[in-house]
């Protein structure tokens, strides 16, 4: 069975708890990715699940020269998931 990997966009609270998934099967996901302007959660995310490709900013993400996983989790807060989904989807995320 393929693992399916995904980044995360915004790893407070919420990036956290959907985060926190890839815990409990760790054979069909993995977190692969970070972005995120605040270094503390960043790099708690970063550790806790041994990301190698981390990203202080989504444009940072978006401007690697190919897609790091098979999806992305927006987790900023609502208001601000427009913009992220929409160049997400353009790099070709799910």
């Amino acid at each position: 069975m393929q693992i399916i990997t995904a980044v995360i966009i915004g790893a407070g609270g919420r990036g956290q708890a959907y985060a926190s998934y890839a815990t409990v099967v760790p054979k069909k996901f993995r977190i692969v990715g970070v972005a995120e302007p605040f270094k503390v959660f960043r790099d708690q995310m970063v550790a806790e699940y041994r990301i190698k490709e981390e990203n202080e900013t989504l444009e940072q993400l978006v401007d690697l020269e190919k897609r790091i996983a098979d999806g992305a989790i927006i987790c900023t807060q609502d208001r601000k998931h427009k913009d992220p989904a929409i160049k997400l989807a353009n790099q070709g995320y799910h």
